[in-house]
């Protein structure tokens, strides 16, 4: 079993404000619990045979989770993991930050197809096309609508390299 990395939030941070001050502290506590865990994970030996296993990132609000998530870990597991599928999906939708995703996407990515939860229906016509297909939905949309069923169905029977991220 591999080690888990927790925040303290007493020791780690003294205050939620972020100031000059503290700025390169909190910087320090991104990389620390969020970026050096992930990377940790991808270069170990055993990960890349890793199958049916969940790896989960915990963090206060403000902490950076969905600016990690946009600008660096999708980035990553498309360009270097060279994943086919990404889905990003949150429990509901006020909290869904497609702009972030496509401004990140722009800048570090390039043929890849971006779809939102009104979408989900074309992300299989993606898929059978090679095109890497980035996701962004909602639990609800993904679990519980027929056509997140069918992509669900269609992702178990493919040979596609994917990779959730659920908040």
């Amino acid at each position: 079993m591999s080690e888990q990395t927790y925040m303290d939030m007493e020791v780690d941070i003294n205050n939620d404000e972020f100031t000059s001050e503290n700025a390169n502290h909190i910087s320090d506590i991104y990389k620390k619990y969020l970026c050096d865990p992930f990377y940790e994970h991808l270069n170990d030996s055993s990960f890349k045979e890793t199958r049916n296993t969940l790896f989960i990132v915990c963090g206060g609000t403000g902490l950076g989770k969905t600016y990690f998530c946009a600008n660096e870990m999708i980035p990553h597991l498309l360009n270097k993991e060279k994943v086919d599928f990404v889905c990003y999906s949150v429990p509901n939708i006020e909290i869904l930050d497609d702009n972030q995703i496509i401004q990140s996407l722009e800048k570090n990515c390039s043929d890849i197809s971006f779809r939102t939860r009104e979408e989900i229906h074309q992300v299989i016509n993606d898929l059978e096309n090679n095109i890497q297909t980035v996701l962004s939905t909602t639990h609800q949309m993904l679990l519980c609508s027929s056509r997140g069923q069918d992509l669900q169905e269609y992702l178990l029977n493919s040979d596609k390299k994917i990779a959730f991220i659920i908040f």
